[in-house]
């Protein structure tokens, strides 16, 4: 099936083995050049969740509840990390 839209957001797992620029570096050049309009970094040896926009304006989430500054979806980091 191919689309004829990208996707709103992207989510990228970091991990054990990865840096984060390797993720950063992926969303900046590859979705925001799509069209990609966020990317939801997860990082779970932190056990904390990152908005990425593609102006290079970053959001951590530690606890509760992570909003999603685009969409407004919002994921329980507390549920996430169980």
């Amino acid at each position: 099936m191919y689309f004829n839209q990208s996707p709103i957001i992207a989510v990228e797992v970091l991990s054990p083995k990865q840096a984060v620029t390797d993720l950063t570096d992926k969303a900046l050049n590859l979705y925001f050049p799509a069209g990609v309009q966020l990317v939801w970094i997860i990082i779970p040896t932190l056990r904390i969740a990152q908005a990425l926009l593609p102006d290079c304006t970053i959001q951590t989430w530690s606890s509760r509840l992570m909003t999603d500054p685009v969409t407004g979806m919002e994921l329980d980091l507390g549920y996430l990390f169980k």
